[in-house]
């Protein structure tokens, strides 16, 4: 483990810093979204958008907005445009293309779309399926699918191990969808539809033949400039500036590389190690009474300055390691079981095993999800065990009762049982330099400690 007193040395000197000082007073600035704890929440994201689109609100922006939104996707093009777009779907591709909206630039711009209705969460199909916004118009017979892709940070301590889920696009299931309605012969309505993806983050719309495809910066820029307009109500100008603002310090690697994310590397390349070992720490700790200093400073830091906290630890989690490239061969050429499953994200391994999800207890129809998985985090410079309190209580009180047993067996030191709202750590161990084949070592032995476990669970 770091030693303490480059830890403290690493804290005072960030804490000292005019960097951080500008970075942290820049995301503590009030900020309705932040307040309001709305980060990656899409359906409130998604809410606003339908909200400054629908020209019969009370914003003021009129159908300036909307027409600036159907001008930027109707000038896209669609993800695989040069590709054969029959082979995503068995009805004909001819059909379809009758019924996409073709406009150009002028006719969008020059049009009154004063008329147009916005909703959100708009039903399509007979499975329960919606689209994010819905735009359609009445007088042009025209109607714009919108699935808006947001895509949370990634940072594995997080969202708990969530990396071993994987995120899905639902725009191919309703573009197939709309492809059955449009080539029917009972289809009533003699609208054109445009399917579009809005996308912030790393997911891609799964259908893109004739999705247009949008970014979120085109858009900041247009918000940018119409909030100047004088039409515009006041309380349109706070939320769209509030908006801007909270975006750019959400997601900086997307939309202000050359600002706050540039800050944000400068401060993870000189205090990184301790950044990450204090939030490895507070992420976990449901409130300790530790009398040591050290751990006293982590959550008085934090406390003070959890929004740049966060956002570095965040930002140091993106980093990329390629000695994980090096480290999972190591692990691959060790493993002694078919069923291990691994994911590598930028920074870290996981490692969870098929078994032990078919094992796990589920209610309904709900997703099957291993109750324990090995890590290893290169970020914070340690690898272990986490248990999930997510499958069940009871679960998780029979590995920890069957671990101890076990682990003694195998000579292994468990974690204090510290449990928290959502997981906890069974086994874990900090490397001060990083040698790929003892951490795969590790990896292995932790891997069969819990294997181990499940094994005498159901026996």
């Amino acid at each position: 483990m770091k030693e303490r007193t480059e830890l403290e040395l690493m804290l005072g000197n960030m804490l000292a810093d005019p960097v951080f000082f500008q970075v942290d007073q820049r995301l503590r600035a009030p900020n309705l979204f932040s307040i309001f704890s709305m980060e990656y929440q899409k359906s409130r994201y998604s809410s606003l958008l339908a909200y400054f689109l629908n020209p019969n609100e009370n914003h003021g922006l009129e159908d300036s907005f909307l027409r600036q939104f159907l001008s930027h996707a109707l000038k896209s093009m669609p993800a695989a445009a040069d590709k054969d777009p029959d082979s995503l779907s068995p009805i004909p591709y001819a059909k379809v293309k009758e019924s996409i909206l073709d406009w150009d630039q002028l006719d969008v711009l020059s049009a009154d779309l004063r008329e147009t209705m916005v909703t959100t969460d708009y039903p399509l199909g007979e499975e329960g399926r919606t689209v994010d916004i819905c735009i359609w118009n009445e007088p042009y017979s025209f109607a714009v699918y919108v699935e808006n892709l947001i895509v949370p940070k990634e940072g594995w301590r997080r969202y708990h191990g969530s990396g071993m889920r994987s995120q899905k696009s639902l725009t191919g299931e309703y573009v197939l969808d709309l492809y059955r309605r449009w080539a029917s012969d009972q289809n009533p309505q003699p609208y054109q539809i445009l399917p579009v993806s809005l996308r912030l983050g790393s997911l891609r719309s799964a259908e893109q033949h004739v999705t247009r495809q949008l970014e979120y910066p085109w858009m900041i820029d247009v918000l940018n400039t119409l909030v100047k307009s004088p039409t515009v109500a006041s309380h349109t100008r706070l939320l769209i500036t509030d908006f801007i603002e909270h975006l750019r310090c959400a997601y900086p690697e997307f939309l202000e590389m050359h600002g706050l994310t540039h800050q944000l590397s400068q401060l993870v390349d000189q205090y990184g190690p301790a950044i990450c070992r204090l939030f490895d720490h507070v992420a976990e700790c449901s409130g300790c009474d530790s009398d040591d200093d050290l751990i006293t400073a982590y959550h008085d830091i934090y406390r003070r300055h959890r929004a740049c906290v966060e956002a570095l630890w965040l930002h140091a989690d993106s980093v990329s390691y390629p000695l994980l490239t090096e480290i999972r061969g190591q692990i691959e050429a060790m493993r002694f079981d078919e069923d291990m499953v691994l994911y590598q994200t930028a920074s870290s391994l996981s490692g969870t095993c098929k078994r032990w999800m078919e094992e796990t207890p589920r209610n309904g129809d709900e997703e099957v999800r291993a109750p324990a998985e090995i890590y290893f985090s290169a970020s914070v410079g340690s690898c272990g065990i986490f248990v999930y309190q997510e499958p069940s209580r009871g679960m998780v009180d029979k590995i920890w009762f069957v671990a101890r047993e076990i682990a003694e067996e195998m000579e292994m030191e468990l974690s204090e049982h510290t449990p928290t709202s959502r997981n906890f750590h069974l086994a874990k161990k900090y490397y001060d330099a990083f040698s790929p084949i003892e951490i795969a070592r590790d990896f292995i032995r932790f891997y069969k400690l819990m294997d181990d476990i499940f094994k005498e669970l159901h026996r």
